[in-house]
């Protein structure tokens, strides 16, 4: 899990000084990330009962929640054409990705991204 935690970070750093795959100003970049994100927590589990590395797969999944929402609300608005182009953001990966990552949350971890994801849709409304 630590060799995962170590690549889900490169990919989508929580440090805001250093550039994130998940960018909606590069959706290419941000389809491949996704896409490698999806495999990662396919292939391994998310889930650590580890105290050691709890602290650091609860603020990389919180980090990623707000990235994903960040991208979400940057995205200026496409056409069903535009949809099909190579640069805009695959909507099957991204369900594929958020669907993988929500059900390999623990359900404390769950309930904490769930409640961002419900602050974000408040304070947009």
């Amino acid at each position: 899990l630590r060799t995962v935690l170590q690549l889900l970070y490169l990919v989508v750093p929580t440090d805001p000084s250093v550039p994130s795959g998940i960018d909606p100003n590069n959706v290419p970049k941000t389809n491949l990330t996704l896409r490698f994100v999806y495999i990662l927590l396919c292939l391994l589990p998310f889930k650590t009962n580890n105290a050691a590395l709890a602290p650091f797969v609860e603020e990389w999944a919180m980090h990623f929640t707000d990235r994903l929402l960040f991208v979400l609300e940057e995205l200026p608005a496409v056409s069903k054409e535009a949809m099909q182009s190579a640069d805009a953001l695959s909507p099957p990966l991204f369900r594929l990705c958020l669907d993988t990552f929500w059900s390999s949350l623990t359900p404390v971890l769950h309930s904490m991204c769930l409640s961002r994801v419900i602050a974000w849709l408040t304070d947009g409304i």
